[in-house]
């Protein structure tokens, strides 16, 4: 997406953003509509349309008991994120730092 620097009511050369992608969830699953990724070996071994409708490599199992339906909300459940010079694999990594807090990106060129 494109926008004339003219049309945002901002300093450019101050200014911030932050983008990620996450999994917009159905009403009764998750938090804030975002779905869950749960730990690979629930991915792996899971629900038999688990790998078919939901993401691994975070944290806990599927529980239709819990508001959240995860078993683990430590990770951050992010799909993608853009975090400029910062590692994304530091940054999305709950098991050093919980929770995770997303960089914003400086929006000058």
């Amino acid at each position: 997406m494109t926008v004339p620097a003219s049309a945002l009511t901002l300093d450019i050369e101050t200014a911030d953003y932050q983008v990620s992608m996450y999994s917009n969830a159905e009403p009764g699953e998750g938090i804030g509509l975002v779905r869950p990724v749960y730990s690979k070996a629930h991915w792996d071994n899971g629900f038999p349309w688990t790998k078919e409708y939901r993401f691994g490599g975070g944290a806990g199992e599927q529980s239709f008991d819990l508001p959240s339906r995860d078993t683990d909300t430590r990770d951050p459940n992010t799909i993608d994120t853009l975090t400029g010079a910062t590692d994304q694999s530091a940054v999305l990594d709950w098991t050093t730092t919980t929770p995770v807090v997303l960089p914003f990106v400086p929006l000058r060129p």
